[in-house]
């Protein structure tokens, strides 16, 4: 939904967002199967300060000691400045984000990594620019 990511600049300044590298940010990964878990690993490697949640146990073991184990979505989201999805369609990305929603997303950044249908996309892009957010970021 994002026609150029040097747009998310307007959000927090230069510090936050450029040329589409996130950093000094605490970032949130959410779903940390296949593909998450290489990604949000590149973020822990890269000396990121991450949360991460999945609701497989395994799956969040494996983080432990590398990044902040969050209890549930909710939690992973009030702690986190960015939060990246990679969940494994977009049933669960439009459960997860009624979720963030419902928790207030002003300042906040949301990037789906997920394999989502384009319909879904754009419901959840104008849900989250009537919260007054700048925009939805899909990958």
């Amino acid at each position: 939904m994002l026609q150029h990511p040097f747009s998310l600049m307007q959000m927090g300044g230069y510090h936050k967002l450029w040329k589409g590298v996130v950093f000094n940010m605490k970032i949130g990964f959410i779903g940390l199967g296949r593909m998450g878990r290489g990604a949000c690993e590149n973020f822990v490697k890269k000396g990121h300060d991450v949360a991460v949640y999945d609701v497989s146990a395994d799956a969040m073991e494996y983080f432990r000691g590398k990044a902040e184990l969050a209890s549930n979505p909710a939690d992973l989201f009030e702690r986190s400045e960015a939060v990246l999805l990679s969940l494994p369609s977009s049933v669960q990305v439009e459960a997860m984000c009624d979720t963030f929603l419902s928790c207030g997303v002003k300042d906040k950044i949301v990037i789906d990594l997920s394999t989502s249908y384009p319909l879904s996309t754009k419901k959840l892009h104008e849900a989250f620019k009537s919260m007054a957010v700048f925009c939805w970021m899909r990958l």
